[in-house]
Order: structure tokens, then sequence, then C-alpha cells
């Protein structure tokens, strides 16, 4: 018996014997979730069990989601912590569509978890769905996409996330660069991913990956040696790894042109892969299976291989199928667009009340702006008014002043021509008198022309004595006694003149040239015109209507 023969009769035992124990662990879960009271509790007893039964049985776990999914759906919590088992729900039946090879469904489920993921901020699950996301555009061929993805998880992964998670999505990336034949970036990855997570199964799955590198690079023999010592270490339940080991020794041996054990090999990948019931391995396996019969001339089991093959190949890559995957892609898409679109104008909208706000604020400014320019230039010509005002006060005040004085001076003009005038007449009549024949005669009248050139004289006295007191008042009284009192003779302001001055009555007599009883009498009319009584100052009521 040839040692892969005893090899897989080895898996078969071990297998059963696993298959035993998992029975009684999703009997015990089974229990629990009957008697469970509680959604939440239930709920995860139901993702627990999915787990158990997914290994083995891949529609048997989907369905277990899905009864999980039902209960979260009805129950009312609303904490993080209820919130994220919806995200495991959801993420669990994507995982579910990506195994089957139903890429439609996948693709349903996984942006729901993105959706949901972002609208309650958690950024652990969000890294998980856009690694599955990622998954997806894989195995539709779309490495672009899928790449842009991966990188996305990494980033959210390496600032909060656990290291399994984190080392699914550099494994994922390495297959990327695997794809790419950038072989020593895939080997990178894949080391990366050992690191992060250096647990049996993560080892496990790195060096599976490590060694398809080296198949990449035609090393056959190394990829070969890496594949069995996974064998040693992997868990016999872990049949979707298994499955992937025999995947990768089979095309190995083929490369070698050691189609025996490739074909053994096959057969073990295909064993797992119906266990896990993965129409997208089995596309796979059976593509090398039909390859290695046939190259081994065994051409029946070529052929049956082959239909298989074209079973799977035709369930996974049907037309509807493809159409229905991109219209709900181009929806999702669409969908986001709208949204897009939809806060572009919400934003646009912002801006536009913003803009209107500074538009209403800066009319509010410049209105306040107008009202201090208006009452600035009120208060401007308000003051220019009283400026003007002013300023035809002081001419009227100088206009006074000049005819006042125009008036004095008028008044000297008059006293020297009458001077004049009586010299001119005393010269004549002296020439008169001398002609007198009568020495008598001639003597009366020398007299009389000698008195009345003294009279005349004291006259002129006065008059000069009473016009340098009259000089000394200000010009302001003069002009508010003409301005305010034109009742005023001008005798009585002569009187007022002096009184202004501060001279006694009896120096007013001598000024005035004028008896006591006279000024007393100008005094008594001064204030019957005023209207006041003899005990109020009559310059202080005159000064107040200054």
């Amino acid at each position: 018996m040839r040692p892969y023969s005893l090899l897989l009769l080895l898996c078969f035992l071990v297998s059963f014997t696993s298959l035993q124990a998992q029975d009684s662990i999703i009997n015990a879960f089974k229990a629990q979730i009957k008697t469970a009271t509680v959604d939440s509790v239930k709920v995860r007893l139901l993702l627990k069990l999915s787990d158990e039964v997914y290994r083995s049985n891949i529609d048997l776990g989907c369905n277990t989601i899905l009864d999980a999914k039902k209960i979260a759906d009805a129950a009312p919590y609303k904490n993080f912590r209820f919130q994220k088992l919806k995200v495991e729900i959801l993420q669990s039946l994507a995982n579910c569509g990506i195994v089957r090879g139903d890429l439609v469904e996948a693709l349903k489920y996984q942006q729901q978890t993105i959706d949901f993921c972002l609208e309650i901020k958690d950024t652990i699950g969000l890294g998980k769905a856009y690694r599955g996301r990622g998954i997806i555009y894989q195995r539709k061929d779309d490495t672009l996409h899928a790449e842009k993805y991966f990188r996305k998880a990494i980033a959210l992964q390496e600032i909060k996330g656990n290291p399994k998670d984190l080392a699914y999505s550099y494994t994922k990336l390495g297959h990327i660069y695997n794809s790419y034949r950038k072989l020593d970036s895939a080997r990178y990855f894949f080391t990366q991913a050992k690191t992060v997570n250096p647990s049996t199964l993560g080892i496990v799955r790195a060096n599976a990956n490590i060694g398809t590198s080296y198949i990449y690079e035609n090393k056959h023999e190394k990829a070969i040696e890496i594949q069995k010592e996974n064998l040693k270490i992997i868990d016999p339940k872990n049949h979707l790894n298994i499955s992937s080991i025999y995947n990768n020794l089979a095309s190995s041996y083929s490369a070698l042109q050691e189609y025996d054990e490739g074909l053994e090999a096959i057969d073990s990948a295909i064993f797992y892969s119906k266990k896990q019931n993965d129409k997208s391995r089995l596309v796979d396996n059976y593509r090398w299976k039909y390859y290695m019969s046939a190259q081994s001339k065994r051409f029946e089991d070529a052929f049956l291989a082959h239909q298989k093959y074209k079973i799977y190949s035709d369930s996974l890559n049907n037309i509807e199928e493809v159409k229905r995957f991109t219209e709900l892609e181009l929806n999702y898409e669409f969908e986001k667009e709208k949204e897009v679109t939809a806060l572009a104008l919400e934003s646009e909208s912002s801006k536009k009340r913003i803009y209107f706000i500074l538009l209403f604020v800066v009319f509010l400014l410049a209105l306040v702006f107008i009202y201090f320019i208006i009452k600035g230039k009120k208060q401007k010509i308000a003051l220019a008014k009283k400026e003007v005002a002013l300023t035809e006060m002081e001419k009227i005040k100088s206009d006074l002043a000049l005819a006042n004085r125009e008036n004095e001076l008028k008044k000297v003009v008059i006293e020297n021509s009458i001077t004049e005038e009586v010299l001119n007449k005393t010269l004549d009549d002296i020439k008169e008198i001398i002609m007198y024949q009568d020495e008598k005669e001639r003597k009366v009248a020398l007299r009389s022309l000698s008195a009345s050139l003294l009279s005349e004289k004291t006259t002129q006295k006065d008059t000069i004595g009473l016009q340098s007191y009259v000089d000394e008042v200000a010009m302001e009284f003069k002009i508010l006694l003409d301005q305010k009192f034109p009742e005023f003779n001008s005798k009585e302001k002569e009187l007022l003149y002096l009184i202004k001055l501060g001279l006694t009555t009896n120096e007013m007599t001598k000024v005035l040239n004028t008896t006591l009883s006279s000024v007393k009498s100008k005094r008594y009319r001064i204030r019957k015109k005023l209207d006041i009584d003899p005990s109020t100052d009559i310059i202080a009521h005159i000064e107040q209507y200054a």
C-alpha cells in the first residue's frame, strides 16, 4: 500500500473519531439553546453551534446562523454588545455565500455588514467586513478591487484589531501578490501573518501560502516539504485548510509529473471539499484531477472528472448569477452615489445658509455704518450752522461796533466843525468890534465876546471829558444797549456808560456838567423803562440779556 493511501486511511480514522467528539459538543450546544431564555444568550450559543457545524456541514452551519439572525432581528436590544452580535451574524452569512460560491448573496450580506459597522462605529467589525469584500472581489478575479479592500482592512486592524484578523488580512494581501507573481512581497505578507498570529492554525496557513509561492517559482520539492509538515500539525477537524493543503500538494506533484501521488492528493482534497460543500474549491480540485488523469492515460477517470468540473463550474459561473451580482454591485454603488450627492447638496445648502447669514450681517453692518455716517454728517452740518451763526453774530457785532465808531467819528467831526465855526465867528466879531469908534462901546463888546468864548471853552472841555469816559466802556456793553434797549436815548446811554464804569453821582454831575437832580432824574427814567425797583442793580439787570 502506498504511503498516501495509508495517510488517507489515517485521516479517515482521525476524522471519524473527531466527528464523534464534535457530535457530543453539538448536542451540548443544542441542549443549552433549548433551555436559554435570554435572546442574547441564545444568539451567542447559535453562533458557537454554527462554528462547530460549519466545519463539517456548511449548509447546516449557514442555516444555524439564519436562525440566530431571526432572533437578533426581533430582539429589542440596542446596546453595543448586542449590535456587535448582529455584525457577527451578517459577516458569517457573507462568509457562507463565499464558501458556497453564491457571490451575489455574499456581496449582499457583506455590504450590509459594512453599512451596519459604519452606523454603530464598530472599527473591528469594519476591518473584517472590508476584508470580506476583498475576498469576494478576489473570487471574481478582480484583484485591483480586492487589494484595495484588503489594504483598507489592514489599515484599521493595525490600529485596532486582534492578531488573528490582522494575520488573515496579511494572508489575503499575500495572495494578491502571488497572483501578480511578486513572490518576495507575497512571502513578506505571509511571514507577517505568521509573526502576528503564531498559533498552530496561523502557522499552518502561513506555511501553506509560502509553499504556494514556491510552486509559482517551480520549487516544487520545497513546496511539498512545507505542505507535508503542515499535515502533521493541522487540526483534523479543519477540513477547509486540509483540502487546501492537499490541493497544493497535487499541484506540485503534477508539476513534477508524479501523477499517481498527485491523484491521491487531489482525491483527498475532493473528500474534504465535499465535506465543506465548498463549490469553488471543488471546481479547482476536479480541474486538477481531469488534467492529471488525462496525463497519466486514465481517460475514463479524466472524462468523469471533467463532467464534475463542468457541473460545479456552471453552478458557479452561470450568466444569471453574474447578472445578479453586477446588478447588486451597481445598485450599491448607485445608492452610495446618491448618499454622497445628498450629502453634497446638504453641504451646499448649509453653505448657502451661511452665505445668507453673512450677507445679512454685512447688510446690517452697512446700515449701522450708513447711520453713523449720516449722523456724523448731521452733526457736522449742525456744527457748521452754529459756526455760521456765530460768524454772523460776530459780523453783526463788528458791524454795530463800526457803526458806533462811525457815529463817534462823526460826532468828533461835528464837534471839531463847531469849534472851527466858533473860531471863525469870533475872528469876524473881533474884526467888527475893532471898527467901533466909541471906546466904551468897543470895551463892552469885547467883554461880551470874552464871556461867550469862555462859555464855549467850558462846554468843549466837558464834551471832550465825557467822550474819554465813553471810550473806556466795553464795546460789548454798547452793542448790548443798542440791540436790546433801543428805548434809551443818547443822554440815558451816556449815564449808563458812567454807571457801568463805576462813577459816583457827584462824579457823574461833573463829567456831564449837570446838576445832581438831573442825574437822579435820568436814573429814575432808566429804572422806569427797565421796570425795576430802586434796590435792583441796573447794570446787572441789563447784562443778564447778554
